[in-house]
């Protein structure tokens, strides 16, 4: 609860993201910068196809780097507001609906670059578990130290993670969520980490395309 207070009382000294408008709550973006990004965005997710598939609230296109929705991913990547993780997984919700219930749906967060902390991708993957039902279990770590955007392809490829066993419910649906999809890598090293699950879907906010192609 003090935690709520806290985060509502400085959202009302943050500037926003996008526009810099100091008045009123912030939650990243303004209210009205905030309808601006949802009339952006698509009526449908960007569904993208991998080794499995890839669901993004939308695609953040090279041209796009100074824009609403480069501010808003960026300033996203800083964590630290569950709010407005809970406004970006509302509107993922809104565009796509699951088949089956929530038992045995498990969203696990790309691993921090600080072994058993807390960023970003936890707070997206509570706040999809708060919309969709299901729990939170972050069972990867990483098995390489460094920003993954600095490094070559080829080095990417080599990237490792490790699955440090906490107990799943049978036949997991498995969710791998993170900010941002480009290479597909990491998302791959959380497949093969996880034993190549049968029921296994990776929930991002952006897809920035780079060799796969949009469906």
């Amino acid at each position: 609860m003090l935690r709520i207070v806290i985060e509502n009382l400085s959202s009302l000294n943050r500037a926003c993201a996008n526009c810099g408008r100091l008045w009123g709550r912030t939650d990243l973006l303004c209210d009205p910068c905030w309808r601006r990004f949802d009339q952006l965005l698509g009526s449908e997710l960007e569904r993208m196809e991998y080794d499995f598939k890839v669901y993004a609230l939308f695609c953040w296109e090279k041209e796009e780097i100074d824009s609403l929705k480069s501010r808003l991913l960026l300033a996203f990547k800083g964590g630290g507001l569950g709010s407005a993780s809970q406004r970006i997984a509302n509107l993922f919700a809104a565009r796509k609906s699951i088949d089956k219930p929530a038992e045995g749906l498990v969203f696990v967060p790309a691993p921090p670059r600080i072994h058993q902390t807390r960023d970003h991708a936890y707070a997206w993957g509570q706040a999809l578990a708060r919309c969709y039902g299901g729990t939170v279990l972050p069972l990867l770590r990483r098995g390489q130290s460094g920003e993954q955007k600095s490094r070559a392809l080829a080095e990417r490829a080599k990237s490792t993670m490790s699955y440090f066993g906490q107990t799943l419910p049978e036949n997991p649906r498995l969710i791998f969520v993170d900010d941002l999809i480009a290479s597909g890598y990491t998302a791959k090293a959380a497949f093969e980490a996880l034993g190549k699950p049968e029921h296994f879907e990776v929930w991002t906010v952006a897809h920035r395309p780079r060799v796969h192609h949009r469906k």
